[in-house]
């Protein structure tokens, strides 16, 4: 689909390297990327069909030579500011058919491999040498980026997920990790993994899951 009418677009918010502007009526966003690859990673993987709720790609446009998104659905209702362990186990439900996708091509993103480096004075020495070796397995498409304001929300149950910029293929360890910790729901770990599992019929590696934990923290 294509935005075949006339928007005026204002200022909404920006982050490192994208700035987001919201049309008057707030029904599209339009997404201004510095770096032209962004645009085209995030806008392959709202080209998916998937069962759960991401972002419409309305249009694409350059503007001053940067390479712009135009989304439909892009925010549902206000941002979540905290999450229940009901919305906790929605997202478990979206979280366990993004990892089954796959987009052709295997990219490991080593986020805890670069996390351990940067965090590496942190670490006792005894700890060194079993980290040292750590590598992301890498075989399941991961989001990476679990904010409470990155949650798609509708009528209070959690549908979906938008800002993919950060997305890649890593370990389903590091979205677990990050979803537990930004909900706040760190003593229900154990039912959200097993939730997890159940779904996927895969096991989290339990020390894995731990040091994403910390690393992410």
């Amino acid at each position: 689909p294509s935005l075949k009418k006339e928007v005026e677009f204002q200022p909404f918010s920006g982050q490192a390297g994208i700035e987001i502007f919201r049309s008057t009526d707030h029904q599209y966003f339009l997404k201004r990327y510095s770096n032209n690859s962004w645009a085209q990673k995030e806008q392959q993987i709202l080209m998916m069909e998937v069962s759960f709720k991401k972002p419409t790609v309305l249009d694409t446009i350059v503007w001053e030579e940067r390479e712009c998104l135009v989304l439909q659905n892009a925010r549902v209702q206000p941002r979540l500011l905290n999450m229940t362990l009901h919305q906790v186990l929605q997202a478990v439900e979206v979280l366990s058919q993004v990892h089954e996708l796959y987009l052709g091509q295997e990219q490991n993103i080593q986020f805890g491999l670069n996390c351990f480096h940067a965090r590496q004075k942190e670490v006792s020495t005894e700890l060194h040498g079993e980290l040292s070796s750590f590598r992301p397995i890498g075989d399941a498409l991961c989001h990476t980026d679990l904010h409470l304001s990155n949650w798609l929300v509708e009528n209070d149950e959690v549908v979906g997920l938008l800002d993919w910029i950060a997305y890649g293929y890593g370990d389903p360890e590091e979205d677990l990790a990050g979803l537990i910790l930004e909900s706040g729901h760190w003593n229900h770990r154990q039912q959200i993994i097993e939730s997890w599992e159940g779904k996927t019929e895969r096991l989290v590696d339990p020390k894995r899951f731990l040091l994403y934990f910390w690393l992410l923290t």
